[in-house]
């Protein structure tokens, strides 16, 4: 770009309020698009009072939530000027919308200013609409507040290294604690300036040792220094702080301070608010506002279509800092701004500032490279035509040219002679033929910049629609070997969108070929003649080959793909593949492709809901195994009713209690983390009802029900007695009762002449509708988005387990057979809970067990291929334990088996060579049918004499497995132990006749090592394959306990990175689907049971259902008309 002049930029209203967060008013740099444009400032609106009064519109102060400075901005507008948008509209007219323009010299904005108000020139600024209707004023403050005081404040509040370090008593500890927290200090002082503010009171206040103040403000020099500030001095005589400003009432500039210490005390009440634990001081009584809604209709924001969605919604919540490039703001716009208000700004900057249009075209050339459309591109040739030309066009048309640039060339004084340039570009296309367009072009901008008559008359003189017969083949999207006729045939094609262009493309390939064909193609174009031209028919066959696609089962979507990735590299023979891939779309009957032929896009017109197909979920992160888990409990319709009627199932004594406490999985649980759990399954209730009702193919999970499942509460959270969380009946039920106790004990309010901190603090009641539904657990969007990180995949176990115990605290207990509450009858531990008894045996302490529940069972891979009976096996065998001075047997078996049994096969394994992580890819045979027979415990002994041959069966394969991997070990040159032995008896063999001292006999000898190697190997494949197949059959007439497989948790990828879908069993009609995100497909099972072997694509884990349990499984659940009435 142009270096920079002195710009006067006429600004867009967005741009306008982007530079409110970056600059101040003693900042020079607001007409220079090249300073930093990091946002600093982050403004909310004032608290106004504690009623929260509506602010006004065109007069409002503002306070950056980060470094509490003020700004307050005033809008003035002529009478005649419309105060109010007419709102839903669609786009602004370019002619409609304000550009604001800084007025140099400050004008008197208002006529009645206060007299011995400081000014404030120097640190305010004022803009002005370009037809003065609108007049804005921005006035910046300073925080009131001391900065050194408040860090002495903070500082002093933090335990000292050295205090870390000792190990203090307890009853020192007991002394430290009892400060305040630093959120109770200024949300104290906060309800003192609101007292003062808007209730007049003017009332001294004790600051008597052990008193309220201390309790809930503190005590020590910086208090005392901090209350200074605030009007406030101590009187040592009393002990007390008297307000300084009682005598008269306050003046504007007084009232004005005290309003910004007090939002001052907001922000820092609310930076430590999460780590306050004083439950006996509430927040500041009003909701924070940002300032951007109330900037954005005070400065008449225009409607207009953006470009850049994600970044216009950014603005407008202004939740994040947004990317500022140069280029946009020279022009005085922001990076969401459409093309065509991009050109009006442009122009209004040449316009008023014409001595600087090099430095805008610059920054409208460098738009254009960022967005490369065709409204900007034509823009930039009709700058070209009146010598406008970007600086970066100029150098890259000098360079391209082998020139050096003009630096000159504005001052008209140029230091090449327009021959000179001339000869230049004709040795530059003798060499490269084939650059003559791109060079004409270069010629056309140097032209252009220099003004230069000449060059001009040249470039127009010589023009030709197409300068070399390989621009006519590019042009037709043929290539230099393609076939008169053919030529003759897209020509035909091609003149409907430009007749002339496609005749003058036949005839210099005709001149080129002096084709008969070609010539007698021309004469046929003559309007007495008609025209002669064969059909050319496309077979699908060849259709396929010209996209070079071998497998004719490739899905639509992915033939999209091939064909543009076939057109970006070879546009020449676009024509062709076009046609090959209508000719495919025609004999698939495929909707998609003639759809996206036509239309350019793969948006099919919505269809009627197909309600036989379940709905997917879509992914906005790396969020895929959350969606796998999601629709995977969906579908076990108990759990699912359950979740659906969470209003009847809700344990309801945990809401009504404070102190509540509940046992799950083995551990307390606290109401803390029941109202979460409760307000996650009421997400999930939501989710479920949108799965069974939607019209669509795929939903989007709500960003709170993915934050609740991955995010869990932190120890201090679970810990904390004071949170956002209570319930809105609580804070009623607390109101009652200390109103009551009020009334009982006919206290004043207050007989002194100072005011008490606990006097400032009330618990206002809040009205308790039963039919508005309140949240259990609120969450602002900005935690969620801070919390969740989009890129980062989760911890597939802690997420499973996370989202169980979710579920399983919520509900309340279910009903036994004897009509009583049983925590041990509750749905999930029913559905998902099993229970192992370990056995320990040892000479010393002889036999003992034990008992233990699991929701899953956890299997180790051995090898890189197994089946799932094998890794079962690797479970529950009897293993030995070396404890040092003995040994202990230890044995696991199975005591009850839950509805739905899941087995996670744990894939990432931790390499201690490297210390990394990695995923172990080991093919895992596993079938529809699952028996747990021969891991169950034998209480009677009749499985005993089975069960000693299953694992005697099972050593012994192993002794089969370890010798021939003996024999299959491979030496330092890979050659197995057959492999050296074929080759020693050749090189033998070949040594007969040789001096070397070799028996005739060893190529014999080693041919008959070999062979009966391979013998070996042969019978002990056999025998395995005998052994596994008898062992596998041993329960044939025992089996009691019963699987079917149910669903199958597919990841593809790396240990911390990948992909991951799932496979579910329909069991009515056994039919497999596949869930990858929106995406629900039938597959053939062959695609579920296949081999995996060199895949990365593999089974993390495997559920199965218990088939007696059958029923519970409902895959299909679709209703357009469901509501919880229905599940009754």
């Amino acid at each position: 770009m142009a270096d920079m002049q002195g710009l006067n930029i006429r600004k867009s209203p967005n741009r306008l309020i982007q530079d409110l967060d970056v600059f101040d008013g003693s900042s020079k740099d607001w007409n220079n698009p090249w300073s930093p444009h990091n946002a600093r400032y982050l403004w909310q609106l004032h608290f106004s009072s504690v009623d929260s009064v509506e602010q006004n519109p065109y007069d409002f102060w503002c306070v950056c939530q980060k470094t509490r400075k003020h700004i307050r901005v005033q809008i003035q507008k002529e009478v005649d000027y419309p105060h109010i948008i007419e709102p839903e509209v669609e786009f602004t007219p370019p002619e409609q919308i304000v550009a604001y323009c800084l007025v140099k010299e400050a004008e008197q904005f208002n006529e009645h200013v206060e007299k011995n108000v400081p000014d404030l020139s120097e640190l305010s600024r004022q803009w002005k609409s370009e037809d003065g209707k609108i007049t804005v004023k921005v006035e910046w403050r300073n925080s009131y507040l001391d900065a050194s005081c408040i860090k002495d404040i903070i500082d002093s509040r933090r335990p000292s290294f050295a205090s870390l370090l000792s190990k203090k008593p307890a009853s020192q500890q007991q002394v430290s604690q009892s400060s305040p927290s630093l959120y109770t200090t200024f949300s104290s002082l906060e309800l003192f300036l609101r007292n003062v503010l808007f209730n007049n009171d003017h009332r001294s206040i004790s600051a008597a040792p052990e008193g309220t103040f201390e309790k809930h403000v503190g005590r020590g020099p910086h208090i005392q220094k901090l209350m200074n500030i605030l009007s406030f001095h101590f009187n040592s005589e009393n002990t007390n702080f008297v307000p300084s400003i009682a005598s008269e009432p306050l003046s504007n500039e007084q009232r004005i301070n005290l309003t910004l210490a007090r939002n001052e005390l907001i922000i820092l009440a609310n930076n430590y608010r999460e780590g306050s634990k004083d439950s006996l001081v509430p927040s500041p009584n009003a909701t924070a506002k940002l300032a951007r809604p109330y900037l954005i209709s005070a400065l008449n924001v225009p409607a207009y279509n953006s470009v850049a969605p994600m970044y216009t919604s950014i603005f407008h919540q202004n939740n994040a800092s947004l990317p500022d490039d140069p280029a946009f703001i020279a022009l005085g716009v922001t990076n969401d701004y459409p093309d065509e208000l991009v050109c009006f700004f442009y122009h209004k900057q040449k316009e008023n500032d014409p001595d600087n249009a090099r430095i805008y075209v610059d920054a409208f050339a460098h738009i254009y490279n960022l967005r490369k459309t065709s409204l900007l591109k034509n823009q930039l040739q009709l700058e070209k035509k009146v010598g406008l030309v970007s600086s970066d066009a100029i150098q890259s048309a000098y360079t391209s040219l082998s020139l050096e640039t003009e630096v000159s060339a504005l001052a008209q004084n140029f230091k090449y002679t327009d021959k000179h340039i001339l000869d230049t570009f004709w040795n530059s296309i003798q060499k490269h033929p084939e650059s003559i367009r791109v060079q004409r072009e270069n010629l056309e901008t140097v032209a252009c910049a220099r003004n230069s008559k000449g060059l001009l008359e040249y470039l127009r003189s010589t023009y030709a629609i197409f300068y070399n017969v390989q621009e006519a083949y590019n042009w037709l999207g043929i290539s230099p070997d393609t076939e008169d006729g053919m030529i003759a045939s897209v020509a035909l094609v091609k003149s409907e969108d430009d007749s002339s262009k496609a005749m003058e493309a036949i005839k210099c390939i005709a001149e080129e070929r002096n084709s008969p064909v070609l010539y007698e193609f021309l004469a046929s174009q003559d309007p007495s003649y008609l025209p002669q031209v064969p059909d050319t028919v496309m077979t699908t066959d060849d259709a396929y080959e010209s996209l070079a696609v071998q497998d004719r089962d490739v899905s639509d979507d992915m033939l999209i793909n091939v064909y543009t990735f076939a057109v970006e590299d070879q546009p020449e023979r676009s024509d062709r593949l076009k046609s090959a891939l209508k000719c495919i779309g025609e004999s698939r009957n495929s909707k998609l492709i003639m759809h996206f032929l036509e239309h350019g896009n793969l948006d099919l017109p919505e269809e009627p809901p197909n309600l036989n197909v379940p709905v997917g979920l879509e992914n906005t992160g790396n969020f895929c195994y959350l969606n796998s888990l999601l629709q995977y409990y969906f579908i076990i319709k108990p759990l699912r009713d359950a979740v659906l009627e969470i209003n009847h199932n809700k344990d309801v004594s945990m809401i009504k209690t404070r102190e509540a406490i509940k046992k799950v999985g083995g551990r307390s649980v606290n109401r803390i983390e029941f109202l979460r759990a409760l307000q996650f399954t009421y997400e999930l209730r939501s989710l479920f009802q949108q799965l069974i009702t939607t019209k669509s193919s795929s939903i989007l999970p709500s960003s709170k029900l993915a934050y609740l499942a991955l995010i869990p509460l932190t120890m201090e959270q679970v810990n904390s007695t004071s949170s956002s969380v209570i319930h809105p009946m609580e804070s009623n039920n607390t109101y009652t009762e200390i109103h009551q106790q009020s009334e009982q004990t006919g206290a004043p309010s207050n007989i002194s002449g100072s005011t008490s901190t606990s006097d400032l603090i009330n618990l206002a009641p809040l009205n308790n509708d039963e039919d508005t539904q309140m949240p259990y657990f609120d969450i602002s969007e900005e935690e969620i988005n801070s919390s969740l990180d989009l890129g980062r995949q989760q911890d597939v176990a802690e997420c499973i387990d996370h989202v169980l115990f979710q579920i399983e605290v919520s509900l309340g207990p279910t009903k036994n057979d004897e009509g009583t509450d049983s925590s041990d009858e509750d749905l999930i531990r029913r559905l998902f809970y099993g229970k192992t008894k370990q056995t320990l045996h040892d000479d010393s302490q002889g036999t003992r067990s034990g008992e233990e529940l699991y929701s899953h069972l956890i299997v180790d891979l051995y090898k890189e291929r197994q089946t799932l009976y094998d890794v079962l096996d690797g479970v529950f065998e009897t293993v030995t334990l070396d404890l040092g001075n003995e040994t202990t047997k230890r044995s696991l078996c199975i005591k009850e088996l839950p509805m739905i049994l899941q087995l996670q096969i744990q894939r990432v394994q931790f390499d201690r060579s490297t210390g990394q992580p990695f995923k172990s890819n080991a093919y895992v045979e596993f079938g529809k049918e699952l028996h747990m027979d021969h891991y169950v415990e034998d209480e009677n002994g009749e499985m005993a004499p089975l069960l000693e041959k299953y694992w005697n069966m099972k050593q012994k394969i192993g002794e089969l497995q370890h010798r021939r991997k003996f024999l299959m070990t491979t030496n330092s040159q890979l050659l197995s132990s057959v492999d050296t032995l074929t080759t020693l008896s050749t090189w033998a063999d070949y040594q007969k006749n040789s001096r070397l001292p070799i028996s005739k006999m060893l190529p014999q000898l080693l041919q008959e090592e070999t062979e009966k190697i391979k013998m070996e190997l042969e019978a002990l494949a056999q025998e395995e394959q005998q052994k596994q197949e008898e062992r596998m059959h041993l329960f044939d007439d025992h089996l009691k306990h019963s699987y079917d497989l149910l669903a199958v948790f597919i990841h593809r990828g790396q240990a911390t990175f990948g992909h991951y879908w799932t496979y579910m069993r329909d069991l009515d009609t056994d039919v497999f689907r596949k869930y990858n995100d929106e995406y629900v497909t039938e597959v053939d099972e062959s695609e579920v049971f296949a081999d995996t072997t060199g895949n990365t694509a593999n089974p993390y884990m495997l559920t199965y259902v218990r088939k007696d349990c059958r029923h519970i499984i409902e895959c299909l659940s679709r209703n357009l008309d469901f509501s919880n009435e229905n599940l009754k």
